[in-house]
């Protein structure tokens, strides 16, 4: 692999890295795994089982077992489809939304406080590049 390609992608590594390692404190003193803040924040895009585990590349066994603690917690319940009823469809709780909205508050401190690094112009360059990568993608 060329040198530009391993520096990019080892740089999106470690900042995610080092944007979760600093919202981790945060996360726990709100008693939210990060696996949770993932499933709950992909759950209405995704609200089946098989769904969800391809959409996060995980095995089906994992996402089921994950699955299950959120249950267990009242983050999310699974109703019958309407559509067809042998199929379960997940749905976020009012509990689990507000466990959402509180690592999103965990989550956007670590993001202001990293981006505080770039000036505004900066800051707008980069979100362009990103939507930019993200399309291409």
């Amino acid at each position: 692999m060329p040198a530009v390609e391993k520096v990019f992608l080892a740089q999106l590594w470690r900042i995610e890295r080092r944007l979760l390692e600093r919202a981790r404190p945060c996360l726990k003193e709100a008693g939210v795994p990060m696996r949770a803040v993932i499933f709950l924040a992909h759950v209405e895009t995704y609200p089946y089982p098989s769904n969800l585990a391809e959409a996060l590349g995980l095995p089906p066994a994992r996402v089921s077992q994950i699955l299950g603690e959120l249950e267990a917690r009242g983050w999310i319940e699974r109703h019958p489809d309407p559509e067809d009823r042998r199929r379960a469809r997940l749905v976020r709780t009012a509990k689990g939304q507000k466990v959402l909205e509180a690592a999103g508050r965990c989550l956007g401190a670590v993001a202001r406080e990293a981006l505080a690094a770039l000036s505004e112009d900066e800051q707008k360059a980069l979100m362009r590049a990103l939507e930019k990568l993200e399309a291409h993608l």
